[in-house]
């Protein structure tokens, strides 16, 4: 009986969640939802220059008539967005709506979509931890980690996909876990479809010796890419990649980032190290700095050597925790390592946090979750205080001291007899 309750609990906050977010929608800022829509438009033109309009000098020909462009479509009276940096097929995807939808629409169809992901993943994640945990309980401690933090401040207000391809992730290895590997690869390569890096994920797999997802994953990985080619043709992707380049070469500095390379900017880059010696930049921005040469191939490097390692010796290293502290810490280790990294890309790792203390009633993890709504949840002061340069600089820092603290535990502490289970 008590189990049915819980059950109604869950589904009446889900619902009730749902409603507020949907609602909620012509509230929300939005600028990735814009920047998606924009590039459904120059998809179903096949433009794919302005589709990822990136590397255009600020005057040039092409960037006043991407502008001239993106003012027509009048989605806004001051089209603040986020340029779209996901693979051909979705943008064909994001085609599709766009001529489907008014703007106004889609961002309650984004609004929905991102509701629905984030719940996913509050199941998906509790399954992976211990599925008797209440999951009531979990739901309302999970709403409380992303209403007031960085991760799902951004993903809400900005409707963000990266909420889609966390679900997808977490319920990849939660249906591995249940002996669904068809489900469990299919998950998992429409990730990887999304954003390359979870691709990378396989080598929980295969550190498990689990073949058939595997063999899933690869076998509808190669129908994906195919249905991109023929969807979008190769010119789509030579674009793309260029884009991916681009992007590699620097790294964005902003209150969201989270990550080494933004430390490393902050830390010694002139542009941001002058503000702790008090000489701070003369107007609020988003930083965008350069990465050397050897800073940008050196961490590569390493994560390589990294997931080699856990494909050889994650069994041994995480025990039968693999499944949550394993997981968790390699979506950890590699949005750390990447060039550009926001805190919402760690969300779902973060998620974890509330369940290890449901799950073992341990006053660690419960220190732990407060530690990392504390942390996570800064940035609120330093808006109601106005101080937008404190606001760039600080939360990256304090955001990556986190993590590092919170990667250091998952490592140290996953043989632990408290959390066996995976």
């Amino acid at each position: 009986m008590a189990g049915k309750f819980h059950q109604i609990g869950f589904y009446a906050l889900a619902a009730v969640f749902t409603i507020v977010v949907v609602a909620s929608a012509s509230e929300f800022i939005a600028d990735d939802a814009v920047g998606y829509y924009i590039a459904g438009h120059f998809a179903n033109l096949n433009d794919w220059t302005f589709v990822y309009p990136y590397g255009f000098p600020a005057e040039s020909r092409d960037a006043m008539d991407f502008r001239s462009q993106v003012a027509a479509l009048n989605i806004r009276p001051e089209p603040g967005f986020s340029p779209f940096i996901y693979p051909p097929l979705w943008a064909k995807v994001l085609g599709l709506a766009n001529s489907l939808l008014e703007f106004g629409q889609f961002k309650y169809v984004m609004a929905a979509i991102v509701a629905v992901s984030l719940l996913l993943m509050a199941e998906a994640a509790r399954h992976i931890v211990d599925a008797s945990i209440d999951p009531a309980k979990a739901l309302l401690l999970q709403i409380g980690l992303w209403a007031t933090t960085t991760a799902g401040f951004v993903i809400l207000n900005e409707l963000q996909f990266q909420a889609f391809v966390s679900a997808l992730i977490l319920c990849a290895f939660w249906l591995g876990s249940t002996d669904r590997p068809n489900s469990a690869g299919l998950c998992l390569a429409l990730a990887a479809s999304i954003k390359l890096t979870p691709a990378l994920l396989i080598v929980l797999w295969i550190a498990q010796r689990k073949w058939r997802p595997l063999i899933a994953f690869a076998m509808f990985g190669g129908a994906l890419g195919l249905l991109s080619l023929g969807l979008a043709g190769i010119e789509a992707h030579q674009t793309y990649l260029a884009a991916i380049g681009l992007l590699n070469e620097s790294v964005v500095v902003r209150y969201t980032s989270l990550g080494l390379n933004a430390v490393y900017a902050i830390l010694f880059d002139p542009t941001l190290s002058g503000v702790f010696s008090g000489k701070a930049p003369d107007s609020y921005q988003d930083f965008k700095i350069a990465i050397p040469t050897l800073q940008a191939i050196l961490p590569r490097i390493g994560l390589v050597a990294l997931l080699g390692f856990v494909a050889w010796r994650g069994q041994h290293l995480f025990g039968k925790a693999i499944l949550s502290k394993g997981l968790g810490s390699l979506i950890l280790i590699i949005a750390l390592i990447a060039p550009l990294s926001w805190s919402h890309h760690y969300l779902s790792a973060f998620m974890l946090i509330p369940l290890f203390y449901l799950r073992s009633q341990n006053p660690f993890w419960l220190w732990t979750f407060g530690l990392c709504l504390f942390c996570l949840s800064m940035f609120w002061v330093f808006l109601i205080l106005e101080d937008r340069i404190l606001l760039t600089i600080t939360m990256p820092l304090i955001g990556s001291a986190f993590t590092l603290f919170y990667l250091s535990i998952l490592i140290g502490r996953s043989r632990n007899s408290e959390i066996h289970r995976g």
